[in-house]
């Protein structure tokens, strides 16, 4: 770059390897095994003119293939299939993972990092959302959070219900909970409904402020959207209809567009501008 003096050489391994098997005899085992080493080989160097000299850095990798069986840590039977994928939860009290999933019968289980299962409990139907766990209150021990139809659950990792949860709803839930992370120690949690009205509630299980319900939204099939930037808060919901509506902190309505999001494949992926309240939907 005669702008920036910079030269830059990187070795792609393997348009290489497929040169050099074409370039070389095929008739050569020997030759061919080493170009396949170089699957595995990387070179990089960047070159830069300063004060009449050339100052050099580069990086240099080489691991050899090694294939190992796949060893089972452990396997445990479950009381029915398995209705969710694991998830792995971090214990701070143990400084380790802990595992979660539900079966099909609707039992919750939490497995610790050897396979050993500490308890289950019986939920009232499937989990909707994916669980989250975090030190979501001051002063208080992490908490473990997640959605069924027919309520939000909080529970501490010993499957103990905690504050005002379960949270009973008044309509069916139509999506996961959204965690958002305000910042400053401030969470909330919000979800639609089959009565297409939007609510949030606070870490103590309180209606968050601005979100008692907010109507007219129309069935919000997938998970809301949280987007932050320096000064805002934005909460984005969007319905089968591809209607887009974007929410403030406080439940106020800062912009809504209709029909823009009607032939976009899932998942929806959103962009802020830095000092900027502008969304970008492709």
């Amino acid at each position: 770059s005669a702008i920036s003096e910079v030269a830059e050489f990187y070795w792609n391994q393997k348009s290489a390897e497929k040169f050099f098997k074409n370039s070389l005899s095929s008739k050569n085992n020997s030759t061919q095994d080493q170009i396949s080493y170089w699957k595995n080989f990387m070179l990089g160097l960047n070159g830069k003119w300063e004060n009449n000299q050339v100052r050099l850095n580069g990086f240099l990798f080489y691991q050899k293939e090694k294939q190992e069986a796949v060893n089972v840590k452990w396997r445990i039977p479950l009381h029915a299939e398995a209705h969710t994928a694991p998830f792995a939860i971090f214990n701070e009290e143990k400084n380790n993972y802990d595992i979660l999933i539900q079966d099909k019968e609707n039992r919750l289980y939490l497995f610790n990092s050897e396979g050993e299962e500490e308890w289950n409990m019986l939920l009232e139907s499937p989990i909707l959302s994916k669980i989250v766990a975090g030190n979501f209150i001051k002063d208080q021990p992490a908490l473990i959070m997640f959605n069924t139809k027919d309520k939000i659950h909080q529970i501490d990792f010993e499957g103990e219900n905690q504050n005002n949860f379960p949270l009973e709803l008044t309509s069916n839930a139509v999506n996961g909970l959204l965690l958002a992370d305000f910042s400053e120690g401030e969470y909330g949690v919000f979800l639609a409904c089959e009565n297409e009205i939007l609510y949030g509630f606070d870490m103590k299980g309180m209606p968050f402020s601005g979100w008692q319900g907010i109507e007219k939204v129309g069935k919000v099939s997938s998970t809301l959207k949280h987007l932050q930037t320096e000064n805002k808060d934005y909460l984005i919901a969007f319905n089968d209809n591809g209607d887009v509506f974007s929410f403030g902190k406080d439940g106020f309505k800062t912009t809504e567009g209709f029909g823009i999001a009607a032939t976009i494949a899932n998942p929806l992926c959103f962009q802020v501008r830095k000092n900027s309240d502008e969304i970008l939907i492709a």
